[in-house]
């Protein structure tokens, strides 16, 4: 009988630890549903500058012309300016990218824009070629 009283409480014990377990999908649910803290020098809603990864992708695309076009206030690229854009550059531009902060856009193209269209872009945007740093050579 006194073995019996033993394990009846060990038993007890045991079942009420196996009850009082946190549920692992509680556990998983929770680390899901956290919000991530911001970094320290970041601000909410701020779009980081990535310029120049974007660059480096389109310069490692092997392109023979890469022109970096910004609006000449700063602001950012609205549907007209994109339009723009593309009427005025040659029509097989083989690669456009915008950068998050939808302030630049970068073209990479194996065809070259005519001194009109070039001349044109300019008249409304600030435009760098990056062709020359491309090729080895500088401007």
């Amino acid at each position: 009988m006194s073995i019996m009283k033993i394990q009846n409480p060990i038993i007890f014990v045991l079942l009420l630890l196996a009850a009082c377990q946190p549920s692992q999908r509680i556990l998983e649910d929770g680390k899901r549903n956290a919000t991530p803290e911001p970094a320290a020098n970041s601000t909410v809603g701020e779009k980081h500058d990535d310029f120049e990864e974007r660059l480096k992708s389109v310069q490692t695309g092997n392109f023979q012309y890469v022109y970096v076009f910004r609006r000449k206030d700063g602001e950012i690229f609205d549907g007209e300016d994109k339009r723009y854009l593309r009427t005025n550059s040659p029509s097989d531009t083989n690669q456009w990218v915008l950068t998050a902060d939808q302030k630049a856009v970068i073209a990479g193209s194996n065809y070259a824009f005519t001194p009109e269209n070039l001349e044109n872009l300019k008249n409304r945007f600030a435009v760098a070629d990056y062709s020359s740093i491309m090729n080895g050579s500088k401007q």
